[in-house]
């Protein structure tokens, strides 16, 4: 459990230097915007996750499980970042994509390689 807040916390941090280089009006919006955001789709793709890893008789390969659960959450957070930010559609589309790829890979390390470098947390 202590994964998914660590993840979010960093969502939220990294999601909001990525609006801050695309979007360089107010850091103050920026840091809203992330924490709504990610708000809302960060514990929605973990809770679609978490189930889908409980659920014994689906043999539906995790992998590209992963991969359309990113690619949805792309899509809902463009719209979001249009309607806050009052960005155009191809830039949101860039930001969007630029940051759930870097806080993809850092949640993959925290998920999945942390509890091999840092037991101590894991216990």
């Amino acid at each position: 459990m202590i994964e998914v807040i660590i993840t979010l916390l960093l969502t939220i941090l990294l999601e909001f230097g990525v609006y801050s280089i695309f979007i360089r009006k107010n850091y103050k919006k920026n840091l809203l915007y992330s924490m709504f955001i990610n708000g809302i789709t960060n514990p929605l793709a973990n809770m679609f996750w978490f189930l889908s890893m409980n659920l014994q008789t689906w043999q539906f390969p995790r992998g590209l499980l992963l991969i359309i659960i990113e690619v949805i959450v792309i899509l809902v957070e463009i719209p979001l970042i249009i309607l806050l930010t009052k960005q155009k559609l191809w830039k949101a589309i860039v930001i969007s994509i630029i940051a759930n790829i870097i806080s993809f890979i850092l949640g993959f390390f925290i998920i999945f390689l942390a509890p091999y470098f840092f037991p101590f947390f894991y216990g």
